[in-house]
């Protein structure tokens, strides 16, 4: 009975003896994609990892649009090959069973000397900062064999600055899910502040300042109180003129209406214009 006890205990230390996960803490603690020296900590104890002098990391988040992207560390050409992991991605050895990545970091890719300065760089989101909100990764030998892999790291929200008109991505291009947002509590437009029915009327030009695209009564929803904002994919607001198209457009404009209403009389009112320049994303 006791043999048998002692082999079901070897077998269960066998089992468990690399049943941890790589873990990843960050200084500072609270990081959003925008924040700057920033150091990524991994601890690998108690991982098949656990003594192995060269680490890589391989990396992922979620894009909306797009799908997965992977770390730009973890490849040098226009897209991730597993099987070949950059030398980029080698983690820098701290102590014990400790590694890290240091922000900012340069490197050398196809395209040349790079820097990446925060979270957002490192997967490619410096037009769309707010577009990754989380990311997954595992720890691997540049064979691949063994890995281990650790729970995703959640970063912190970005907190804008209060702005009559804003938008989301702040700079806006041609592949981007566009949020155009007014908030009244800015505003000086006191018929505004009384509206209801809150819509958006959105202007694209070409560098002409001819109107390619007008869509109007968009409707808008209450975000927070007093503060509207619709979303919207600019080249899917309606149709180009011949020979036209979303490569055309330099300039996004955008107002606010709403309807007040006097002794049973509705009358439209509008916001000010705001615009933005807006970017062709090669």
């Amino acid at each position: 009975m006791k043999k048998i006890v002692i082999i079901i205990t070897i077998l269960y230390v066998s089992f468990t003896a690399y049943s941890q996960r790589p873990t990843l803490k960050t200084i500072p603690a609270d990081v959003d994609a925008l924040t700057e020296n920033v150091t990524l900590l991994f601890d690998v104890t108690g991982t098949p990892l656990e003594g192995i002098t060269d680490l890589y990391i391989w990396s992922w988040c979620n894009d909306i649009k797009s799908g997965p992207t992977e770390m730009k560390l973890c490849y040098n050409g226009n897209s991730a090959d597993w099987g070949n992991v950059s030398e980029n991605a080698k983690l820098t050895y701290v102590e014990g069973n400790t590694y890290k990545i240091q922000l900012p970091v340069t490197i050398t890719r196809n395209e040349g000397e790079v820097t990446y300065s925060t979270i957002a760089d490192l997967f490619g989101f410096t037009e769309n900062p707010g577009g990754i909100r989380a990311f997954g990764f595992l720890l691997r030998s540049k064979s691949g064999d063994p890995q281990a892999s650790g729970e995703d790291f959640t970063l912190t929200p970005l907190v804008f600055e209060e702005a009559l008109f804003r938008t989301f991505p702040t700079s806006v291009s041609n592949t981007d899910v566009i949020t155009i947002s007014y908030n009244m509590n800015l505003s000086t437009n006191y018929k505004m502040l009384s509206a209801k029915e809150i819509s958006a009327t959105i202007t694209l030009m070409d560098d002409n300042n001819n109107v390619l695209i007008k869509a109007a009564n968009i409707p808008c929803f209450e975000e927070r109180n007093k503060e509207y904002s619709c979303t919207f994919l600019a080249e899917k607001l309606g149709d180009f003129p011949s020979g036209k198209s979303i490569d055309d457009v330099v300039v996004l404009e955008a107002f606010f209406s709403g309807i007040i209403e006097t002794n049973g009389i509705r009358d439209t009112v509008n916001s000010d214009a705001f615009s933005k320049s807006f970017s062709v994303f090669e």
